[in-house]
């Protein structure tokens, strides 16, 4: 018998025993997953919880007199809209509005019925946009119009001074620019002279066979003629032509007015022929001669790029052939008639350039970097102003420029170019109020009225990431099936795909004529049920095409590729109607689960 058997006994049954819980624990996790998972009673909890938790602080609350039940009766009784008539008729006798929750109800559930002037709209939007409140008098909307206005030109002039001196410093910059570039082709020009100047004197060089045949002889370092050349190329040779030494001294320092340097651009010994070159008087074209001999003839001449650079060709009096180049810079514009040395005119001229960028906005108060900030932000505002909305008619030149005029003042006031500054889509969002108002202060106003509720949208703000969170949940409550094709494929709930739509507030997704009908309802909404309605509206969009979604399997490419062709395409009334309907939905829950946490909570009298 074994000595180690009861040791291995135990060890075996110590084993069976751990193998037998780790299959129980198996076991009860799986159960759980499926529970979870295909119960309906389990799933209902899942759900009351994050309405609980989470999804019902995207509603009023019901104690709030200003929330309606989202439903068939609602529809049926505030669908009609808003009209002139209803305006009228809600409108009292002092220009106040009487029932002001029914207008909000109204333009919620039916939209405001105007015609193509926008002339209701003009009346009700400011109230939508809180702009007006609605308990104001028309001597105070008149007073806060007045004050609006004088704050408005205000700041139009200061960031128009800005932009004129951002102009002026562009100008400066660029006659600077153009100063250099031509300072850099006139030595280019000087040295393409230099260089065609030693070519020709190479090509006309005399062979050092014929030297016998030639007369050399030097005075004073330089050449003097011992021959005559024949002209014709026939081997003629004409006399010998008497000439007075040549004597002109190297010009030093810088010539005086009227005068022209002439630069020494070789040896004699290199001249195109034995005939010593005559020199042209530098008192002004009046004294064309060379040497007592006229040169008129066979002399021509071209002004370059650089006005002080002139290049001539001149034809030998004696020979007749071709002179070398002569280049010569006419100092007459220079200024005054004095001489002064080359370092102090550098100077001079380098001073002159460099004061225009410097000196002349020294005095101003906001710093060149200010200036140069601005002058960047009013470039990206041009480049989307010009962009916007192109087929739409209205936005022509002149419309362009107060589309212009509000975005910047906005933009000045509110987010200065040191801090934030223009963000692309802020645009879009002006658009559409100036197109209904048609009014520079007006429109500046309920903007700034719309940015308090949407500048948190843009990148440096946190609500995009909420929305995203919040519209993942309303899907895990009220599409599961959806919610697990997209996050099978690929897992795209985090809905990045609909960053647009929220920037913009479907600007981009709807018909133009649909944008205002979806815009008062969404700012109607935040006096009604909710103040994330936008939520509700993309959760809607996205499911209204839930078949097509999960017949073909989408991928997140394929549903970007989806809404991309799909814009401007959709149908707003029934994406209205499925956020009302999710609305109802949560509206329900939320209200089940108020219901039953009050029914478990312990009466007074028991508790006694």
């Amino acid at each position: 018998m074994c000595p180690n058997m009861a040791y291995c006994g135990s060890a075996l049954l110590y084993c069976s025993r751990w193998l037998c819980v780790c299959y129980c624990m198996a076991i009860l996790s799986l159960a759980v997953c499926l529970l979870l998972h295909g119960h309906p009673g389990l799933m209902y909890c899942r759900d009351m919880r994050i309405v609980r938790n989470h999804l019902g602080k995207l509603l009023m609350p019901v104690s709030d007199s200003r929330t309606v039940h989202v439903n068939g009766a609602a529809l049926e009784q505030w669908g009609g809209g808003l009209t002139d008539s209803l305006w009228e008729q809600l409108m009292t006798h002092n220009g106040v509005i009487g029932n002001p929750n029914a207008v909000m109800k109204y333009v919620f559930f039916g939209g405001i019925h105007d015609d193509k002037n926008y002339s209701l709209r003009r009346q009700v939007w400011p109230y939508l946009l809180e702009f007006y409140s609605v308990g104001s008098t028309p001597t105070q909307r008149t007073l806060q119009m007045d004050e609006v206005r004088k704050h408005y030109d205000a700041t139009l002039v200061e960031w128009l001074a800005m932009e004129s001196d951002g102009k002026e410093m562009k100008a400066d910059e660029l006659a600077e620019c153009e100063q250099r570039f031509a300072d850099i082709e006139s030595r280019s020009d000087q040295l393409q002279a230099v260089w065609d100047y030693k070519e020709s004197a190479r090509r006309n060089r005399v062979p050092a066979s014929e030297g016998s045949s030639r007369l050399h002889s030097k005075s004073g370092g330089r050449a003097s003629p011992a021959s005559s050349v024949s002209s014709g190329g026939s081997g003629s040779t004409p006399p010998a032509t008497q000439r007075r030494p040549h004597n002109r001294p190297k010009a030093k320092g810088r010539p005086s007015s009227g005068e022209t340097a002439v630069l020494d651009l070789g040896n004699s010994t290199d001249d195109c022929c034995t005939c010593q070159r005559g020199v042209a008087s530098v008192n002004g074209a009046g004294a064309d001669t060379v040497d007592g001999l006229d040169a008129s003839a066979g002399t021509g001449a071209f002004q370059s790029k650089a006005a002080s650079t002139v290049i001539t060709y001149r034809q030998c009096p004696v020979c007749g052939k071709p002179q070398q180049q002569q280049m010569r810079q006419d100092l007459s514009e220079a200024g005054s008639g004095t001489d002064e040395p080359d370092g102090q005119t550098a100077n001079a001229e380098q001073d002159n350039r460099s004061s225009p960028s410097t000196a002349k906005y020294h005095s101003y108060d906001p710093d060149l970097d200010t200036v140069e900030l601005w002058s960047r932000e009013l470039h990206k505002i041009d480049k989307d102003v010009v962009r916007c909305d192109r087929t739409n008619p209205y936005f022509v030149p002149a419309n362009l420029v107060k589309l212009r005029n509000v975005l910047a003042t906005y933009v000045w006031e509110h987010r200065p170019p040191t801090q934030t500054g223009y963000t692309q889509g802020m645009v879009d969002l002006l658009a559409p109020i100036m197109m209904v108002f048609d009014d520079e202060v007006m429109a500046y106003g309920c903007f700034c009225k719309l940015m308090e509720r949407m500048d948190a949208n843009f990148p440096h703000g946190k609500a995009m990431d909420n929305n995203f969170f919040n519209m993942r949940l309303l899907f895990e409550v009220y599409d599961r099936e959806l919610f697990e094709l997209m996050k099978s494929n690929e897992d795209y709930t985090h809905f990045f795909f609909t960053y647009r739509w929220y920037l913009l507030d479907l600007k981009r997704e709807l018909p133009y004529d649909d944008i205002l009908r979806c815009w008062e309802c969404i700012w109607a909404s935040r006096h009604c049920c909710t103040e994330y309605f936008t939520i509700f509206l993309c959760t809607a969009l996205v499911h209204i095409y839930r078949d097509i979604i999960l017949k073909n399997n989408m991928d997140f490419t394929e549903i970007i590729k989806f809404f991309n062709d799909m814009a401007e395409k959709h149908c707003l009334r029934e994406i209205l109607s499925g956020a009302r309907d999710i609305v109802e939905y949560l509206q329900k829950l939320l209200n089940e689960t108020r219901e039953g946490w009050a029914s478990n909570q312990p009466s007074t009298s028991s508790t006694s």
